[in-house]
């Protein structure tokens, strides 16, 4: 019976044990770059880690879907209990992104979360200077105005000039 406690608790331990993944940006934009980060606090035997990362967004004329071009991609290791992935979004209309890593450890693949993919909503508010990325506008407001006060001040010379 106490064998049997045992196990139980053992299995409750590895069942509860996993990877903590963290998101750089906490919130990214849709097409932005995003830096996946797995660590594992106990050692796991590890081999290999994959992460699934799938887009969803608000498409015109359909709603709410999935794209079906998501990413699978192989995290690389950077210490012995990390591990890392960057990855460029695709969509401009996404709105939020699911992810599930599969890791490879004594010769049998896990999931976490083992039965449905975690949900992380996308910034999709604008830019501060309100580019939404378009590299070519200027942030200084007003500038305008300054090469019009320009002219006029230019034009009020000249007529100033011919009436003398």
């Amino acid at each position: 019976m106490v064998a049997l406690i045992g196990i139980n608790m053992l299995a409750i331990t590895n069942a509860v044990a996993g990877p903590s993944v963290e998101i750089d940006p906490e919130h990214p934009k849709p097409q932005g770059t995003v830096t996946f980060t797995a660590i594992f606090s106990e050692n796991e035997n590890v081999e290999k880690i994959v992460i699934l990362v799938e887009e969803c967004g608000n498409e015109p004329d359909i709603g709410y879907i999935c794209y079906i071009d998501g990413f699978n991609e192989t995290m690389t290791k950077t210490s012995d209990d990390t591990y890392k992935t960057t990855i460029t979004l695709k969509h401009k209309n996404a709105i939020d992104i699911h992810y599930q890593l599969g890791f490879f450890s004594d010769s049998n693949w896990s999931w976490y979360p083992e039965n449905a993919m975690t949900s992380v909503d996308l910034d999709t508010s604008s830019d501060s200077n309100g580019d939404n990325g378009n590299e070519n506008k200027t942030d200084a407001p007003g500038f305008e105005f300054t090469w019009v006060l320009i002219s006029a001040i230019f034009i009020l010379f000249i007529l100033n000039k011919r009436k003398r």
